[in-house]
């Protein structure tokens, strides 16, 4: 009875200790990222939180289960929003408080991985906090629609916690096929995650009875790549704009930039410029990605107990366990119009880091030495704090999109995207100090001439000045002087009456120099130019929206169409009963019909004079 006793006092005081440790990381996550639970809401989260698609409903839950979000499939992401939005409103709080609980539980999940994996719970605690607090994490815990990465994690590591747990057993997992598939409908960055789970199954020996335990999760995957490609069409409109040897560059960069600054952070930036060929700035990065691979090879060619064909298959293991999570990002599939950014490192570090903790499990035998042993807490300690401040000193920027627009540009490498954000939102905006800086950093960007190799193409330049012209006399505009700004405005429409006009591909430029356009033409007594306007406008409009709606009532009210107007403009007040100016041009053109019709002429439109 003695002994039993004491057996039942060291296990309850290991349990203690291990409670203790996992408190702390949950307590350290939160006290780090308490700072940013008022921020406001961002670029994009207005794509998401549209309060005509958030209140729950049979339409509104299939409007996300068969359509995209900005060209990406994301429907759990918008019911994870949706349920914060039902239950509390637009409290910024609660959004943010939502994915810091998510985060934790990532935490959670991962140091029970790594229990399993056999890393005592000290060790995996630590690495969680390392992991959890990394600045690479505050755009996806700070940007209310980058909860899709969180919840892309969160249920990445339960599906392979809940895989792990069954397999042990030697039984086939259900909820991991089912978190994966909620994984891959929050984002499709998990779909390397199977052969995560291959690497597990087949690592010891191979046999195939052991596909058997594989196969929901393969069919998951399969099922869910067949109707992402269906809904998501997987083009990209940068791909057609790259070619082999920029692509190679960019998997080259990527590779090294994702596995160095998983651990050290470094050039955070909320929108990084293309990746460029190989340069000066590639040294230190190459320098930095080959010092970690030659530490981690020689870290674990000093085990002496495990044989050598185990150590390369270990590491042919986790490399192939990151390469699958890293594929999505890695420049291979090129998605979205930057090759890189910080919270596409979420699901590939935590790999790499379950790899640096079970290297640090089979190396114990060095770092078990009193005299190493000592400098342990205190190199830890030094992480943290410096992890710490650097997440700290980063969060503000995600405080507001002017100061992520201003962190953008402030870049020593041409950012051709981040000047076009900060002149969106300056028009957004009407921020004439935004207009102005945009501005003359694209008029800049246009008289580089040769000095930017990197980008030859005349259209490219073409761009960039037609940019910084409409941006000018926009602020000019703005200021008041409209004669400095309409004949700018004026020029650009002969541009794109001739095809020539060529901005940016999502028009934000467009639909502003179109607004500002129609009333002046119509002050002055210009009905063909204000119809030409309205043609060019409809082109950028859903044919069903509200908006093209109002356009093609304008059009025909302007042709003295009253009857197309009237049938146009009743059918986008089924859509906005409450917007006075439709109400108030609604009337006016029943008015002018029902004066047609008194003189029997209301089916022929007069000519324009």
């Amino acid at each position: 009875m003695e002994q039993d006793s004491r057996e039942t006092g060291v296990d309850g005081k290991k349990r203690l200790s291990d409670k203790f440790w996992i408190f702390l990381a949950l307590i350290i996550t939160v006290v780090v990222y308490l700072p940013g639970v008022n921020y406001d809401f961002l670029w994009d989260d207005n794509f998401y939180l549209t309060e005509k698609h958030m209140e729950f409903n049979p339409a509104n839950l299939r409007y996300w289960l068969d359509g995209t979000v900005l060209d990406l499939y994301s429907p759990v992401t918008a019911y994870s929003l949706m349920i914060d939005h039902n239950l509390f409103g637009d409290s910024l709080i609660a959004y943010h408080l939502h994915s810091l609980l998510l985060h934790c539980g990532s935490v959670l999940i991962f140091i029970a991985i790594m229990k399993k994996l056999r890393i005592s719970v000290p060790i995996a605690a630590a690495i969680a906090i390392l992991w959890a607090i990394h600045p690479q994490r505050v755009p996806s815990l700070v940007w209310i629609a980058e909860r899709k990465d969180i919840l892309v994690v969160f249920f990445a590591l339960a599906s392979t916690y809940a895989y792990i747990a069954a397999y042990r057993k030697k039984r086939i997992s259900i909820m991991s096929p089912l978190f994966l598939i909620l994984s891959l409908g929050a984002k499709p960055a998990a779909i390397g995650l199977v052969i995560v789970m291959a690497v597990y199954t087949l690592w010891h020996r191979f046999t195939w009875r052991k596909i058997k335990f594989l196969i929901p999760n393969l069919i998951a995957t399969t099922l869910y790549f067949c109707w992402f490609a269906h809904i998501n069409k997987l083009d990209s409109p940068v791909a057609a704009g790259v070619g082999m040897l920029q692509k190679l560059w960019v998997i080259s960069h990527n590779i090294m930039w994702y596995s160095c600054s998983g651990f050290i952070p470094f050039q955070l930036n909320p929108v990084y410029p293309r990746v460029s060929p190989p340069d000066s700035g590639y040294l230190p990065l190459t320098c930095g990605f080959l010092v970690l691979l030659i530490a981690i090879i020689t870290g674990l060619f000093t085990v002496k107990r495990v044989a050598m064909k185990i150590k390369i298959w270990f590491i042919i293991g986790i490399g192939l366990c990151w390469g699958a999570i890293l594929a999505p990002v890695s420049g291979i599939y090129t998605i979205g119009m930057v090759d890189f950014a910080d919270r596409y490192n979420y699901l590939p570090s935590a790999v790499a880091w379950v790899g640096i903790a079970i290297i640090l499990r089979q190396t114990r035998s060095i770092w078990t030495m009193d005299n190493v042993k000592k400098t342990i807490p205190a190199a830890f300690t030094v992480f943290v704090c410096f992890y710490w401040y650097m997440t700290w000193s980063y969060m503000p920027v995600w405080s507001s999109c002017e100061n992520l627009v201003f962190r953008s540009v402030q870049w020593h490498y041409p950012n051709p995207k981040a000047i076009e954000n900060m002149g969106i939102l300056g028009v957004r905006e009407n921020n004439q100090t935004l207009l102005e800086t945009a501005s003359q950093k694209f008029l800049t960007l246009a008289n580089a001439g040769d000095e930017l190799p990197f980008y030859p193409d005349q259209r490219r330049r073409t761009i960039w000045t037609q940019s910084g012209w409409f941006l000018k006399a926009y602020a000019m505009y703005l200021e008041g002087n409209q004669a400095g700004a309409f004949p700018i405005f004026i020029k650009l429409h002969k541009l794109a009456e001739h095809g020539q006009l060529w901005f940016y591909k999502n028009n934000n430029y467009s639909e502003k120099l179109y607004e500002l356009l129609i009333p002046f033409y119509l002050g002055v007594k210009r009905p063909k130019e204000a119809i030409s306007v309205l043609e060019l406008q409809l082109k950028l409009l859903k044919p069903d929206s509200f908006e093209a709606l109002f356009n093609r009532g304008l059009t025909a009210f302007i042709k003295d169409d009253f009857v197309t107007a009237v049938k146009c403009w009743e059918a986008a007040s089924v859509m906005r009963p409450e917007d006075e100016n439709l109400s108030k041009s609604l009337a006016t053109a029943r008015k002018r019909l029902s004066k047609k019709v008194l003189t029997g002429s209301a089916d022929v439109p007069s000519a324009l004079p």
